[in-house]
C-alpha cells in the first residue's frame, strides 16, 4: 500500500512541475520545442543508420575507388599518341589478295542475281602510306531489290571497300530494270618489298 502511495505522490510531482513548465512556456514555444524534439528524434532514427550505412559501403569500395584514381595515372605515363594510319594500314588485307576479291565481287553479284555489264579499274599508289587503291567504275543491271541486296552484301563483304559513287538511272527500253553506276574503292596494303 505504501509504494502505491508513493507512486502516486511522484506521479503527482512529475504532472505538476510538467505543468508549470507548460504553464511557464507559451503554447508557441511549446510546439517550438515539439518540433525540435521530433527533429533530434528523427535524425537519430533515421540519419544515424543510413550514415553508418554510408560509411560501411565507402569503406567497401575504398580498395576500387583507389584502384580507379590509379589508372589515369597509368594513362597518363604512357601519353604516345596512337599512329591511326599505322592502324589503318595494319587493319587492311595484303595486295595479294585483290584478285580473290575481284572474283568474290563477281559470285556476289551472281548470287544476288545483277549482271556488271561493263566495269573499269585502276590501280593508284597513295602517296605516304603503303597503300595501293583499286578504283572500279561499274555498270550493274538489275531490278532495285536485287541492287540494293547487291550493294549491301558487298558492303558487309569488304571490309576494305568504300564507296565513291552511287547513281540510278532507268532503263532506256522502260522495263523495270535500273543501271546503276557505282564507284568502289578498295584498299590494299603493300608488303615492304612492294612498296619501294
Amino acid at each position: 500500500m505504501g509504494t502505491t502511495v508513493n507512486r502516486k505522490k511522484l506521479r503527482q510531482i512529475v504532472s505538476w512541475y510538467i505543468a508549470c513548465g507548460l504553464d511557464w512556456f507559451e503554447w508557441q514555444y511549446t510546439i517550438a520545442v515539439g518540433l525540435v524534439l521530433l527533429w533530434v528524434t528523427l535524425i537519430c532514427a533515421i540519419d544515424y543508420p543510413l550514415h553508418a550505412d554510408s560509411r560501411q559501403m565507402t569503406s567497401r569500395l575504398a580498395p576500387h575507388i583507389a584502384l580507379e584514381q590509379a589508372k589515369p595515372r597509368l594513362a597518363k605515363r604512357d601519353l604516345t599518341p596512337r599512329d591511326l594510319a599505322h592502324d589503318f594500314v595494319a587493319s587492311l588485307p595484303e595486295f595479294n589478295e585483290h584478285v580473290e576479291q575481284l572474283r568474290a565481287l563477281n559470285s556476289l553479284a551472281d548470287k544476288n542475281s545483277v549482271v556488271i555489264t561493263r566495269i573499269d579499274y585502276r590501280y593508284e599508289q597513295l602517296p605516304a602510306l603503303p597503300i595501293r587503291k583499286l578504283a572500279l567504275r561499274m555498270d550493274v543491271r538489275g531490278d532495285e531489290a536485287q541492287q540494293q541486296s547487291f550493294l549491301r552484301t558487298t558492303l558487309n563483304a569488304f571490309p576494305n571497300l568504300s564507296v565513291a559513287r552511287l547513281a540510278y538511272t532507268k532503263s532506256a527500253d522502260g522495263a523495270a530494270k535500273l543501271d546503276q553506276k557505282l564507284d568502289l574503292n578498295l584498299y590494299y596494303r603493300l608488303l615492304p618489298k612492294a612498296a619501294s
